[in-house]
């Protein structure tokens, strides 16, 4: 199903639906690997800095790993995309040639 919309300069453009589908997914797919890591740190730093009587220093340290395995989630989330838009720009430059 095709919509409308206005681009830049005010004319409109037909687009298909399925054009933000991936967008959003990329986009919570990114917003689950910055919030996961950080919301599984805070509980697992707090109960280990209670257990061991270490406050704040556990829970400073898994928010460390947190951000760490955020960063490499996103890089490699980041690399799929990039790997698929390539594969897609691929597959329609050979389709124009034939």
């Amino acid at each position: 199903m095709d919509i409308t919309r206005p681009d830049f300069k005010g004319f409109f453009v037909s687009m298909k639906k399925s054009f933000y589908q991936p967008l959003i997914a990329f986009g919570l797919t990114l917003s689950g690997w910055i919030a996961g890591p950080v919301i599984l740190a805070i509980f697992i730093g707090n109960s280990l800095d209670e257990r061991f009587s270490t406050k704040p220093w556990l829970l400073l340290t898994c928010l460390l790993f947190a951000f760490i395995i955020s960063n490499v989630g996103i890089v490699l989330e980041g690399k799929k995309l990039i790997q698929k838009i390539e594969k897609e720009n691929n597959s329609n430059i050979n389709k124009h040639k034939e």
